[in-house]
């Protein structure tokens, strides 16, 4: 009888492993939820960024955020003609809502610079990525940068 259960725990195994393979999971492994599907935060993701390069003081990351909110924070070297681009993505990565951030101070400096964006999310809710984009007018790929946090919309 012996010989059978490990042959049946040595199966089981090896099917559970292929579902495991064959599974379509689209949540990005950056994002953990709990019972209550809040999103919390395992790391922030910084794409070509440092904390010292961009800060967002409102909303907090994994937030629950109403379906028109404001964005806070500040900036370095973020901007162009004052501004750069701000997207609610949901979390396949579409863009659900997109605004620019707004300096509100002198941008053509290289200290950094407090910025606010109003956005408003229509016909979505749930879980969402916020995600800051460094203006690039050149286009050039090597000068883009993010910043990205989960928030939940509600």
């Amino acid at each position: 009888m012996k010989p059978f259960l490990t042959l049946l725990v040595v199966v089981l195994a090896i099917a559970g492993g292929f579902w495991l393979i064959g599974r379509n999971d689209t949540t990005p492994p950056d994002v953990v939820y709990n019972a209550t599907t809040t999103p919390t935060v395992s790391q922030e993701k910084y794409v070509n960024a440092t904390a010292s390069d961009i800060s967002v003081a409102s909303p907090a990351t994994g937030s629950l955020v109403p379906v028109q909110f404001d964005v806070t924070g500040v900036a370095k070297g973020w901007y162009f003609e004052a501004s750069f681009p701000i997207e609610v993505q949901d979390m396949n990565g579409k863009v659900v809502a997109q605004t620019p951030a707004q300096a509100q101070g002198d941008w053509m400096t290289t200290s950094p610079v407090p910025f606010k964006a109003s956005i408003t999310v229509k016909d979505f809710h749930g879980p969402a990525m916020l995600v800051l984009k460094k203006d690039n007018p050149s286009g050039d790929p090597e000068r883009d940068a993010s910043y990205s946090m989960p928030i939940l919309v509600q």
